[in-house]
């Protein structure tokens, strides 16, 4: 009963590092389109 919570947890965990690099990802497109734009 403990192992799923674990595994349950590091599932959150990895989606949440994932969004966290798809934000920064497409911030750093933002802002390079924007450099570029100027």
């Amino acid at each position: 009963m403990v192992v799923p919570n674990v595994t349950r947890t590091i599932s959150r965990l990895q989606n949440q590092t994932i969004s966290g690099h798809k934000k920064r990802r497409a911030r750093a497109l933002l802002s390079l389109y924007a450099y570029l734009i100027e």
